[in-house]
């Protein structure tokens, strides 16, 4: 079949077009609707916390694809009760402490309990900490009490177990599912059919749910990992993700959440690659999906591999660790906290959305929030002090490194409300931070649409430069690219108010060899009705004036005048009350 709207080939049973993303509904004479993937909605806005409209409770037997036009994400309600929030012009407010939804509601609670079954197969009694997802999801999800024709319902974990067994099969969960119970847990790999969580949970996960997918659908489903892991638990000591592995041709995951909170505790891994969704995408669609995992990592001063010390490297995305060619990623929601304390220099890409974009051909970001800070200590003994690791992180990507064929990514009608903060006590060779998207290789291929920043960019760095004559470190630019939007690419109607704070023991012509620093990009190529707030010296690095790109005051920021080229009729308008600065239109008014 082929999708009526832009005539890209769709498989059968296929509602979400993986080219334009257009939903395609199903024929009617079809014996057995399945539960479909939300509409394509149009770019999605936030209010602050204290500005949310009032809660309402949808009317009853309304169809599950009329709620996910009128409702952006369900908050949670006593017994069960469906109640939602319609999201519109949520500015940026810091996420409350411990752990929240878009709602304000805990995230999750932990507590102590209790699982017994029979010790036949793989299962056996655990007493472990759990920590349970709130009911939010993004889009409402109306729960199957009997199983629906055409699948398998699942209420065990050895039920769940025995997916492995027939991978390309429809299955249905009809409660929660605790891991714990099943002795030495492995990925189910390969995966080729439809996985419908139901809204119900898939609990102490330590090694991830899926492997690889394969033309599959993972939708409606919520999973929460357990605590603390080491790097024996990656996949082919690389890979860890909480949902799956890699995502492969037109697979979808939509509407899945992640929380909870995990430590990882790096000894012996030559690259790691860390997400809370999916490791990696390609030829797939990433829909709707909600991380509030806060994600902790320890690297020691010594990382060995088979008795031999490693160079390795990281690299962390809250929604997806790695995106590749023809891949979507859509409405997707972070708030996980991404925290790195190393004893030893690394090669970092680190995304609060996406870690990094490698053959990213035909890659698309488009209406994702990032509400989780990223924060990298480096605390290095004398002999690490001399770096030749890149250090990448940006509120939405961290990094797009180019690969054959060259590479195209777009970025639209996103936001980064979070912290970025690097403290490192010592030199790295190439360190780029910015606002949406930080280090990208190619500049020619990168376009950055109607988005924005408002989390703050904080520097420090605590080296004695006088070294730099005797070091070996080749110096053909500035180390430090630390910019407001992106470190480069083409980027219109944007704008950048946070702040950038940098501490580095240079000043005058040393300091200006070092370190790249400008309100909206790096190294540009073509900028077009930009604005950035007037803490920031200007716009680039070297000071090149644009036409349409201006520093505004505060006072200048909060007028709609000032944005010429921006469009208030379909994508922008005004904030209100404590965010009065522009904010996304509501999806549905």
């Amino acid at each position: 079949m082929t999708c009526p709207k832009c005539g890209a080939s769709m498989r059968d049973n296929e509602y979400l077009c993986w080219n334009c993303g257009a939903y395609n509904p199903p024929a009617p004479q079809q014996p057995l609707p399945q539960p479909q993937p939300p509409r394509n909605p149009q770019p999605q806005g936030w209010y602050p916390a204290q500005q949310q409209p009032a809660i309402s409770k949808p009317a009853k037997g309304l169809p599950r694809r009329v709620i996910a036009i009128v409702v952006a994400v369900l908050v949670v309600a006593g017994g069960g009760t469906a109640a939602f929030v319609a999201l519109k012009n949520r500015g940026p407010a810091p996420p409350p402490s411990g752990g929240t939804l878009p709602n304000g509601q805990p995230a999750y609670t932990e507590k102590s309990t209790k699982s017994s079954a029979s010790k036949k197969g793989r299962v056996t009694n655990v007493t472990s900490p759990e920590f349970e997802l709130s009911d939010d999801f993004i889009v409402p999800v109306v729960r199957q009490t009997t199983v629906p024709e055409g699948y398998i319902g699942i209420s065990t974990a050895e039920e769940f177990d025995k997916i492995r067994l027939n991978k390309a099969g429809n299955y249905i969960l009809m409660g929660d599912i605790d891991l714990a119970l099943i002795l030495e847990w492995e990925p189910i790999d390969s995966f080729k059919g439809i996985l419908d969580g139901n809204g119900f949970t898939v609990k102490n996960v330590k090694r991830g749910i899926l492997g690889d997918l394969f033309s599959a659908e993972v939708r409606n489903l919520k999973a929460v990992p357990v605590a603390n892991i080491d790097d024996s638990v990656f996949r082919n000591g690389l890979w860890y993700a909480i949902i799956a592995e890699r995502v492969f041709k037109n697979s979808i995951i939509d509407n899945c959440s992640v929380g909870g909170k995990i430590k990882i505790d790096l000894r012996g891994t030559a690259g790691v690659f860390i997400s809370c969704i999916a490791v990696s995408a390609e030829s797939s669609i990433i829909s709707n999906c909600l991380n509030v995992c806060d994600v902790e990592i320890i690297v020691p001063s010594r990382v060995e591999v088979n008795g031999f010390e490693v160079i390795s490297g990281l690299d962390v995305g809250g929604i997806v660790c790695t995106l590749g060619q023809d891949v979507k990623i859509f409405n997707s929601f972070n708030q996980g906290n991404i925290s790195i304390s190393s004893q030893k220099f690394f090669g970092y890409s680190l995304g609060g959305i996406v870690g990094d974009v490698y053959n990213g051909n035909n890659a698309t970001i488009e209406s994702c929030r990032n509400d989780g800070s990223i924060k990298v200590t480096n605390n290095l003994p004398a002999v690490e002090r001399e770096g030749r690791a890149h250090f990448s992180a940006g509120g939405i990507a961290g990094g797009k490194v180019a690969g054959l064929g060259g590479t195209v990514l777009e970025i639209s009608n996103c936001v980064n409300n979070a912290d970025i903060t690097v403290n490192s006590s010592g030199l790295m060779s190439l360190c780029s931070v910015a606002g949406i998207l930080a280090t990208d290789s190619i500049s020619r291929a990168t376009q950055i649409n109607n988005c924005y920043n408002v989390g703050n960019i904080n520097i420090s760095v605590d080296f004695d430069f006088s070294l730099m004559e005797t070091m070996s470190i080749t110096i053909g630019q500035p180390n430090y690219s630390i910019n407001g939007i992106a470190d480069r690419g083409d980027i219109k109607t944007c704008y950048n108010k946070g702040g950038i704070n940098i501490s580095i023991p240079l000043t005058g012509e040393s300091y200006t060899r070092f370190v790249n620093m400008g309100g909206i990009v790096g190294w540009f190529k073509d900028v077009e009705y930009c604005y950035f707030l007037n803490n920031v010296e200007s716009a680039t690095p070297d000071g090149a004036l644009f036409a349409n790109v201006k520093k505004l005051t505060d006072a200048e920021m909060q007028k709609k005048a000032s944005y010429v080229g921006f469009d208030f009729d379909s994508i922008w308008e005004m904030g209100k009350g404590d965010y009065p600065y522009p904010v996304f239109k509501a999806r549905y008014e």
